[in-house]
């Protein structure tokens, strides 16, 4: 593959701007993807940050996740998700952040993040492949304390129309069926906290918020933020458990809409999870995920 740009960190003291990065989109999305292009490693590091309590609080309020001083495991997605944005809507990306879809995302939890700690992050665009009818792009994000790695995430994002030769090594994220002895936990979701949560999450997609441009967008409606969901989800698996140290893998199937009933179901061993969430009236799971002890 050609590379189109030589690896560029962008250093940034607080959170990259989510209408500066709706502008940079905006304008650097025309650019054409050629199936040789190798993307560069563009990445960004963001240094000695401080846990705003009060922000915290918000996200748990809106998450409906619980409280205290140590962070729900999503909670630094407030962090990198800005960061993954601000990187693909950079100059040197030939792709539209508009015709994206977050897909999927494998989590790392080392140790728990407490509101005293200050952190430093850094996250880069780390794979790229083709896949049935698209390309996915991979950014992995690190966080460390005191030259600890405390937190690590890979978003995996895909932009449909793009073709080329499929990786033959890679093998993506499967899960085994739940177990036939499962749980249920379900919630009403309201429309109220769209925007609100768009803004805790710096995230300026009108799809999360505005009923109009999700029309537009193809979708019934506007719908959750996944992140804004499965916090809750997190908060609910692990209040009965101990583990300092986690893994989550998920998979994004598909829109959890405002106004819905929404079905959490879940089984394990005790030690790894498998679970499932469904939005009212729609049979099929639209998040996939596992979440099991590091150690």
């Amino acid at each position: 593959m050609e590379t189109i740009a030589e690896p560029v960190t962008m250093n940034f003291t607080s959170r990259p701007s989510a209408l500066y990065t709706l502008w940079k989109g905006f304008w650097s999305g025309g650019k054409k993807f050629v199936n040789n292009t190798k993307l560069p490693a563009l990445g960004i590091s963001w240094q000695d940050i401080e846990i705003d309590r009060q922000h915290l609080a918000a996200f748990n309020e809106v998450c409906d996740s619980g409280s205290g001083d140590d962070c729900n495991l999503l909670y630094p997605y407030t962090w990198i998700y800005a960061c993954n944005l601000r990187i693909l809507s950079h100059k040197s990306i030939p792709l539209s952040i508009f015709k994206m879809l977050n897909v999927g995302s494998k989590t790392t939890l080392y140790r728990r993040i407490g509101t005293d700690d200050v952190l430093n992050l850094h996250c880069a665009i780390s794979d790229q492949r083709f896949v049935s009818r698209g390309l996915e792009v991979d950014l992995t994000s690190r966080i460390e304390s005191e030259n600890d790695l405390v937190w690590e995430n890979t978003n995996t994002f895909y932009f449909r129309g793009y073709s080329g030769d499929n990786d033959s090594n890679y093998k993506p994220v499967k899960f085994d069926s739940l177990p036939e002895s499962y749980e249920e936990k379900q919630w009403f979701l309201p429309a109220r906290n769209g925007f609100r949560f768009a803004r805790i999450m710096g995230d300026s997609n009108g799809i999360h918020y505005s009923p109009r441009y999700a029309r537009m967008m193809g979708f019934k409606r506007d719908f959750a933020h996944p992140v804004m969901v499965l916090a809750k989800c997190i908060d609910l698996l692990t209040q009965e458990r101990e583990d300092a140290s986690v893994k989550l893998d998920v998979l994004f199937k598909g829109p959890l809409y405002y106004g819905k009933n929404i079905t959490l179901k879940f089984g394990g061993d005790g030690r790894n999870t498998r679970f499932e969430v469904y939005c009212q009236g729609n049979g099929r799971p639209c998040i996939k995920g596992a979440l099991y002890p590091l150690k």
